[in-house]
């Protein structure tokens, strides 16, 4: 299951996520510059959901990068798209990294339990953060 912050700042705005059963148009997301909302279909898998946020994330990025008001580059949707994807594949990666680190080179400790029942001893590995 994907976890979305409850609250994102981009650029100096804090943006509040909501999620809602339905958006109109049947879009996935759709972020509000004035409002400071970022609103999310609550139906979503947990791919097409990051992938939505992530696209959100970018609108928000060239609205707070624009200093050309008829520009309205943060409506450029195929750009927006484009840019999501790869930002969505640079931070799984980064995910993965983390993961395949965690897994194979977080210092790992062994602790002995004794379950008295059956006085044997039970090895647990218990990762230690550092």
């Amino acid at each position: 299951m994907i976890r979305i912050p409850e609250a994102i700042e981009i650029g100096g705005i804090t943006y509040e996520v909501r999620f809602q059963e339905d958006l109109p148009g049947n879009q996935a997301a759709q972020i509000h510059f004035l409002e400071g909302v970022i609103r999310m279909r609550s139906d979503m898998g947990d791919e097409v959901t990051f992938l939505s946020f992530i696209h959100e994330i970018v609108h928000g990025v060239m609205q707070a990068l624009n200093h050309f008001p008829d520009a309205m580059i943060y409506n450029d949707e195929n750009f927006t798209e484009q840019s999501a994807q790869l930002f969505t594949s640079i931070f799984k990666q980064i995910y993965d990294y983390n993961m395949l680190y965690d897994e194979y080179f977080a210092p790992q400790v062994e602790e002995e339990v004794v379950d008295e029942d059956e006085q044997d001893i039970l090895t647990i590995d218990v990762e230690v953060e550092e």
